[in-house]
């Protein structure tokens, strides 16, 4: 069941969450029934979010928080791990050269070199991951 925002106050764990528009005490326009993506709290009294590709600040009683689905939860753990693989391979990069300052350059260097190695790869599929590296 959908719960409905804190009227006084903003809560920060609502920010990634998706919500409905239910009222218009903002002057913000966006049509009741809505849905919006709150992404930020500008200050204790507002949320921030977007409708289409527009920003809009709402008061907590313009809004009815959504419940989080499971596709959502396996959408975020899919980015979460792909998160997580880079931080690691950047910090395999890091210990193999000794260095403990990071360099974007070069660590994207360092992978293409690292699949120009791989022996079992065709020039085509080399060149597919190259630019991916390149692309990020």
């Amino acid at each position: 069941m959908a719960s409905k925002a804190n009227t006084n106050s903003v809560d920060r764990k609502n920010i990634g969450k998706t919500a409905t528009v239910i009222a218009n005490t903002a002057g913000h326009n966006v049509p009741l029934g809505s849905s919006v993506k709150i992404d930020s709290c500008p200050n204790a009294n507002l949320y921030s979010g977007l409708w289409g590709t527009y920003r809009y600040n709402f008061y907590p009683c313009d809004l009815r928080i959504e419940p989080i689905t499971k596709e959502e939860l396996e959408n975020r753990l899919k980015e979460l791990s792909q998160e997580s693989k880079i931080c690691h391979d950047k910090l395999d990069f890091l210990n193999e050269i000794g260095s403990d300052e990071y360099n974007e350059t070069e660590f994207k260097v360092y992978q293409v070199l690292r699949e120009l190695d791989n022996k079992t790869m065709s020039k085509f599929d080399k060149t597919k991951v190259i630019a991916k590296i390149i692309d990020r």
